[in-house]
């Protein structure tokens, strides 16, 4: 018999399961009904982790306990559980949203902000980038290489001052960002790698 795939453990995992109760999800889809001793021989997991994810899949409505000795359990459909899940997902994010508003609202102001940022991951650079593109009041300079350009693809920007560098070897590029950051405020300059060894004096 096929053991469980880890990318669906690791799915279910982000989904909200402990990784208890996504193997035994797993199983219960496997089987079409098992009580914990099958579970327990099958994942060759202790019998009372078995037994707690079986009773918090059943308050969860991800699985049915059928009335037996010894218990029998079984899964609900994959649809109907991922629905489950992706519902209790979106009440948890409403709820974070609300709160994280009105904690934002409260805002505590620090004397100084920090000038550096270290950030890290394509997402969180992609969202600290149009954050402050959205935010500049009156003016950008940004230096950024070719591979972080789609961060900025359709920004719309206030009309301020912006001086942007960007190091890159596409033909065309330039004129295509100047179509995309028109007006007289707007400094743009594309630099071929190759040529880059020192940050040019409009830097």
């Amino acid at each position: 018999m096929e053991s469980i795939p880890a990318p669906l453990i690791k799915s279910l995992n982000e989904l909200g399961l402990s990784t208890y109760e996504a193997n035994v999800y797993a199983a219960l889809v496997l089987y079409d009904n098992a009580d914990a001793k099958d579970l327990v021989e099958f994942l060759s997991i202790s019998k009372p982790s078995v037994y707690e994810a079986l009773d918090h899949l059943a308050e969860m409505g991800l699985a049915v306990k059928r009335v037996s000795k010894p218990a029998r359990y079984s899964a609900v459909s994959p649809q109907m559980a991922i629905d489950l899940l992706m519902g209790n997902h979106q009440k948890a994010a409403d709820l974070a949203r609300v709160a994280l508003e009105k904690l934002e609202k409260e805002k505590v102001q620090t004397e100084k902000e920090e000038a550096l940022w270290t950030i890290y991951g394509d997402k969180s650079i992609e969202y600290k980038i149009r954050d402050l593109f959205g935010k500049a009041k009156s003016h950008i300079r940004c230096m950024i290489g070719e591979r972080y350009l789609p961060f900025i693809e359709n920004i719309q920007i206030k009309d301020i001052s912006l001086l942007l560098i960007v190091i890159s070897d596409e033909p065309g590029l330039e004129k295509k960002l100047r179509v995309q950051f028109p007006g007289k405020n707007a400094d743009i300059h594309v630099i071929p790698a190759e040529t880059f060894g020192v940050p040019p004096s409009c830097a």
